[in-house]
């Protein structure tokens, strides 16, 4: 079997495993493989992200390696590794973790999706679509999937008791929302709030100020219906007192 030399390329992965490689190595190392067409470029974990972005619109494809070598990975990341190769999980997971004393301690890996697949469903394909075809059919993408502009989300808590107003209609970017009146006790989460901008910078005050926006709102219509409950409360103790001094009426006659 003879090989052209661009067939030969694109059966070469181009690599660059080392600790110590800084950004300027790795958006090398990425753009050498973008120019000769090789299969592939493969860094630690860490630089995938920016050998993705070097490579974007190629056939080239971006590769990790798992925690090698030794000391390049990240400890949190090393204990997910180990975890999920020691329990064979497929797919989206999410990892919880403990911090104590800056040092964060694994406590549990969840083999599903996580509660933040929300802000990523601005993909062209959805990532639940991606965990499908990995735990269905054992696929895992070419290619990390694309996203447009950023996304955040974050957790409204109740600064006090609050009853969700039955007048209460939520807005398209809060999920997980509660029953109109709903208790939510003092500092349990109301819901979760949803932002896209077109950067980080944007996305992260913008859900800040939806959640803010959202427990004023919440507040608001809360003193109505308070205020309505008294003055049907009032009416009815009123209704009592007039049946109560009212006379009995007149047994009729037989």
């Amino acid at each position: 079997m003879t090989l052209t030399e661009a067939e030969f390329v694109r059966m070469v992965d181009h690599t660059l495993l080392k600790a110590e490689a800084t950004e300027a190595d790795v958006v090398s190392t990425a753009d050498d493989g973008r120019r000769l067409g090789t299969a592939s470029v493969c860094v630690n974990g860490s630089w995938i992200s920016t050998v993705a972005s070097v490579l974007a619109g190629t056939d080239t494809v971006p590769c990790a390696v798992v925690g090698f070598p030794l000391g390049a990975t990240v400890g949190k990341a090393k204990a997910v590794e180990a975890a999920t190769k020691a329990f064979n999980i497929q797919g989206l997971a999410s990892a919880d973790f403990v911090l104590a004393e800056n040092r964060a301690y694994l406590l549990e890996v969840n083999p599903r999706p996580g509660a933040t697949l929300d802000i990523f469903g601005g993909a062209a394909k959805p990532l639940l679509a991606f965990h499908l075809a990995a735990v269905i059919d054992g696929k895992l993408p070419r290619k990390p999937p694309a996203f447009e502009g950023a996304a955040a989300s974050a957790i409204l808590y109740a600064p006090k008791v609050v009853v969700v107003p039955r007048t209460m209609i939520w807005p398209d970017w809060a999920a997980d929302c509660p029953r109109s009146g709903e208790q939510i006790d003092k500092h349990r989460p109301i819901c979760t709030v949803l932002a896209r901008a077109g950067t980080r910078g944007h996305a992260r005050p913008l859900v800040e100020t939806r959640k803010a926006s959202l427990l004023a709102k919440i507040q608001d219509l809360s003193k109505g219906d308070y205020r309505e409950r008294q003055e049907h409360s009032e009416h009815r103790g009123t209704t009592k007192r007039q049946r109560a001094g009212r006379p009995a009426p007149p047994h009729p006659h037989r």
